[in-house]
């Protein structure tokens, strides 16, 4: 009969250790670091979701009236395949990013910037393909922002802070709807 290991030291050898980048975090984080990364997700969800519930539906609408519903449907699951597909794949990527900035900033830097373009370019768009590739864009770059930040709460929060604080952060989403239904 084989013998079992019974505890997980038995598991890994002492010579591997676990990266610093692996290990869980322990020091609690700041109120600045809470409220920035909350403000993070507040401008994410100011960006989408009033685009999707005011502006796109309007803009197809004013591109082709007869037909706003099909066309509506056609840049909106475009744009949720692209999000489907991009998120867990820019959070490999982000997982495995090395640079002077850290793992996730460049991730959120470039989301930023490249959102803001994709969002410039639906305001532009005047044919449904436009819309289709400004929404498909502006799915992708928002997605970089979305697992980047996401990815901040294991990375950073200690698992004592977690609750309270993704509570928090999770707050953005009606908060962002609300703010830019308004704006």
């Amino acid at each position: 009969m084989a013998e079992y290991p019974l505890s997980s030291s038995e598991l890994t050898p002492a010579s591997q250790e676990v990266p610093e980048a692996l290990q869980a975090p322990t020091q609690p984080v700041s109120k600045g670091f809470v409220a920035a990364l909350t403000a993070a997700n507040l401008v994410i969800w100011i960006s989408i979701l009033p685009v999707l519930q005011l502006l796109l539906p309007e803009q197809v609408a004013a591109i082709d009236a007869v037909h706003k519903t099909l066309n509506l449907g056609i840049v909106t699951s475009i744009g949720a395949l692209i999000s489907l597909l991009a998120n867990p794949i820019v959070g490999a990527l982000s997982d495995r990013t090395s640079s002077r900035l850290g793992r996730r900033r460049p991730w959120i830097l470039a989301g930023a910037l490249l959102s803001a373009l994709a969002l410039a370019l639906l305001w532009k768009a005047t044919t449904i393909v436009a819309l289709v590739i400004g929404w498909s864009l502006m799915q992708l770059f928002s997605n970089f922002l979305q697992a980047a930040t996401t990815a901040l709460v294991p990375d950073r929060i200690p698992a004592s802070q977690r609750g309270t604080i993704t509570g928090l952060i999770s707050m953005s989403t009606p908060l962002g709807a609300i703010l830019g239904v308004v704006l």
